[in-house]
């Protein structure tokens, strides 16, 4: 993404670990696609999954950090998985950990 090269310095300069281990999360029910504020520490070390939709990627994983997770799991919501446009800009501070993009089977399966 867009963003490595700020998610690498950030790395380097708060010490974080580079490989993580974490239990996934999903958002609460309402906020699925994870376009609207999390509640606070909603994924407190844990890696969130998150559906693809509704708003800039950057913006989900965004919100996902300052809910406090390591690392962002977005998963498609069509078949065939589609990479060809993965906006990242927006009126928003870029965030600063990691995210992917998976298809549609296998975070229907990681959610279930």
């Amino acid at each position: 993404s867009e963003w490595e090269v700020l998610l690498t310095d950030t790395m380097a300069t708060q010490k974080k670990q580079r490989n993580t281990t974490a239990l996934l999360r999903l958002p609460q029910s309402d906020n699925l696609q994870g376009c609207s504020p999390h509640p606070s520490s909603h994924f407190e070390n844990r890696i969130a999954l998150i559906e693809r939709g509704s708003c800039y990627f950057s913006w989900k994983v965004v919100l996902a950090e300052e809910a406090g997770a390591l690392a962002v799991i977005i998963f498609d919501t069509v078949d065939p998985q589609s990479t060809a446009v993965l906006a990242i800009a927006g009126p928003f501070q870029n965030p600063r950990i990691a995210a992917y993009l998976i298809s549609k089977a296998k975070g229907q399966d990681l959610a279930a």
